[in-house]
């Protein structure tokens, strides 16, 4: 269909200028007579020719989205009527259609992780739907039963759009709630609605990097809930009553939107500014204490050179701590900061090293607030944030060491402090006047995005560090869309 309407407004485009070329011939030749208008004429005749073919197209296109339309829905009804999803085990033999490499291949990659095949199923009341698309899973579960792995290759129904070869991971929670990972998406991002948490991975992600990506996600959502327990699956028969209950939940949520198929651009859009509302909501973020043990991914090396470092600089370990606000926000990137205070109160370091989506960063902060409500920082993050006001930062370079950071640091502070007589710093004399100071900061943050509406194109541009591709203007046009609904957009 977008392809049809670039051809339609190409069509339009050609017709405008045909158009106006003869307009104008009628306007300059209209005195010579009859037949040295001709030619405008028929440019005109061609103008209205095309003008009416393209609103016919249009209207056809109009008709054959609204069928496809009720079409999907129709089809959405049925797949999520609520009816009990009846399983079979099959051969996959019976199936030569399918990839049986992928099957074979990816089998192996989670054996070599410890996970066991329980076996092939085909879904029968699906296959009665979507009688076309026949197919089947392999069914897996992780060494503790606590993740079950699906493999399935999904047939393509439409000309020029390549197969889907998913690989997904679940692990039920006994609260009814699914933490649901898949290899179906561009970008790996997080989506949530009613009882499910969804993690989408970049379909050129590792296995072994999706099963890390779905335990930091579970554990990131069962931190805050430690009475919730996790379902434990040990054959075919608890494998296809897991995914009983779950597509229950799925048939729920289907009916709630009335059966609509969730357009990916307008969900991308919805979940980056339910992000933003969620960071910078102005209310104070929820911490927690930790022990690096419950981070085993993360570079503990790293978090002991960085405080040793500030020891013996006269910095004072202040508190491990996880961001539990971003970590409900963000679960596939959980992780946790180390905070070190100066002796003097006059700064404060963090140091944090975060698993990210295709690679890892590790990053140093040095903080100074002063009595004007501003903030010198000094950190070694790279710059992906549009500029907040009253905050003076300088990036440095990933690999800069602490020891130059503190002397840029420093300097900096002097500089600013040299700049504006009679302004001081804040000192932070404990571990409360830090946890305030850091408050301060958060709301200051706050106030400033919802100022200019939390999020927009070039906040995106930024985090991306290039132009936007054509979709993800798509996705800005749709956030746009939410933000107008919603009656959310800059302040005065």
């Amino acid at each position: 269909m977008r392809e049809t309407r670039q051809s339609l407004f190409t069509i339009d485009a050609v017709s405008a200028v045909i158009a106006a070329y003869g307009a104008w011939g009628l306007a300059t030749h209209a005195s010579l007579g009859f037949a040295a208008i001709v030619p405008s004429i028929v440019c005109l005749a061609i103008a209205i020719t095309g003008w009416a073919y393209t609103e016919r197209m249009r209207r056809t296109v109009r008709f054959k989205e609204a069928s496809a339309k009720e079409t999907s829905r129709n089809i959405q009804q049925a797949v999520y009527s609520g009816a009990v999803q009846e399983f079979r085990l099959v051969n996959a033999a019976d199936y030569p259609g399918l990839d049986h490499y992928f099957y074979d291949q990816t089998q192996l990659s989670f054996e070599g992780n410890g996970f066991r095949t329980l076996g092939d199923l085909e879904n029968v009341t699906l296959t009665k739907v979507l009688p076309n698309s026949r197919k089947f899973r392999r069914a897996m579960v992780g060494p503790n039963g606590d993740i079950v792995a699906s493999i399935i290759h999904i047939k393509s129904r439409v000309a020029n759009k390549p197969d889907r070869r998913l690989v997904e991971l679940q692990s039920e929670l006994s609260d009814g709630s699914y933490i649901n990972t898949n290899n179906s998406s561009n970008a790996t991002i997080s989506r949530s609605e009613p009882r499910l948490t969804h993690v989408l991975c970049a379909s050129q992600t590792s296995f072994e990097e999706m099963i890390r990506i779905h335990r930091d996600a579970r554990a990131g959502v069962l931190v805050s809930r430690p009475t919730i327990k996790i379902t434990c699956v040990e054959n075919v028969d608890d494998y296809i009553h897991l995914q009983q209950r779950f597509h229950g939940v799925l048939s729920e949520n289907a009916k709630a939107r009335d059966f609509a198929k969730v357009d990916p651009k307008e969900a991308a859009a919805r979940d980056m500014l339910e992000r933003q509302k969620g960071v910078y909501s102005g209310k104070p973020h929820e911490y927690r204490m930790v022990t690096p043990a419950e981070f085993p991914n993360l570079d503990h090396a790293f978090y002991d050179r960085f405080k040793d470092f500030f020891a013996g600089r006269g910095f004072r370990f202040a508190w491990d701590r996880e961001n539990l606000t971003l970590s409900r926000l963000f679960p596939h990137m959980r992780s946790f900061v180390r905070s070190v205070v100066s002796d003097d109160g006059t700064m404060v370091g963090f140091a944090y090293h975060k698993i990210i989506p295709n690679g890892e960063i590790r990053n140093m902060d040095l903080d100074t607030e002063l009595s004007d409500g501003t903030y010198v920082i000094t950190t070694t993050a790279s710059n992906t944030t549009l500029p907040f006001p009253g905050f003076d930062q300088k990036h440095c370079p990933s690999k800069t060491s602490a020891e130059e950071l503190l002397r840029i640091h420093q300097e900096r502070v002097a500089a600013a402090l040299a700049a504006r007589p009679g302004i001081a710093i804040v000192k932070i004399m404990n571990n409360d006047d830090l946890l305030q100071s850091i408050v301060r900061q958060q709301s200051k943050k706050a106030k400033h995005k919802q100022s200019t509406g939390l999020l927009n194109a070039e906040d995106i541009k930024k985090i991306k560090g290039r132009q936007l591709l054509p979709h993800e203007q798509a996705v800005v046009v749709e956030l746009e869309k939410i933000k107008q609904a919603e009656q959310i957009g800059p302040t005065q």
